[in-house]
């Protein structure tokens, strides 16, 4: 699937309030089982891809993006074109697509960032056999965010992910997740 698919999908809703924004969407793209190919690691907004921002800027460059008042990202010109040469694999993942549009389009940048990071490193752990609890992944985020996101507010967003079941991934591989 084409990275910008998701995100033209997300965009045709609703704006994309600017790059955070649309990091974070591809992130949870790949979390939600769309298959994209892009690659993330830790960087000072969450994770972060170097392909997600090619797509960025290409999905500007080729209009089916605009820019609005120099971040917000709304429908280009021809997002309508791309998504109806594309609705066979709209239809194929609309379950996913809806769930990304609606559970996290509406999203801060700012909470979709927290989202992304207690998800990152909560994996991350989970990928090299921890045995990951709530109270520890609240630790990591600060430790990487600092004060920027109160405990309370990370502990949300991570019962929020398990509510979602959005570590299945790390599940299947045999490890365990203490909520």
């Amino acid at each position: 699937m084409d990275l910008a698919l998701p995100l033209a999908f997300v965009a045709s809703h609703q704006p994309i309030r600017g790059k955070k924004a649309f990091q974070k969407l591809a992130y949870f793209s790949y979390q939600l089982g769309l298959p994209v190919k892009c690659s993330f690691s830790m960087y000072l907004y969450g994770p972060y891809s170097d392909e997600v921002a090619i797509t960025h800027s290409d999905m500007i460059a080729t209009g089916l993006l605009f820019e609005k008042d120099g971040y917000m990202l709304v429908k280009g010109t021809f997002l309508d074109k791309y998504l109806e040469k594309h609705s066979e694999e709209i239809r194929r993942y609309r379950a996913q697509l809806e769930t990304l549009e609606t559970r996290f389009g509406g999203m801060s940048p700012r909470m979709l960032e927290l989202y992304a990071t207690t998800h990152f490193l909560a994996s991350s752990a989970l990928r090299v056999g921890k045995t990951v609890g709530k109270e520890e992944v609240i630790r990591e985020v600060r430790r990487a965010k600092g004060s920027k996101f109160a405990p309370e507010e990370i502990g949300r967003a991570f019962d929020n992910l398990m509510a979602w079941d959005l570590f299945k991934k790390e599940f299947k591989k045999g490890n365990s997740l203490i909520s």
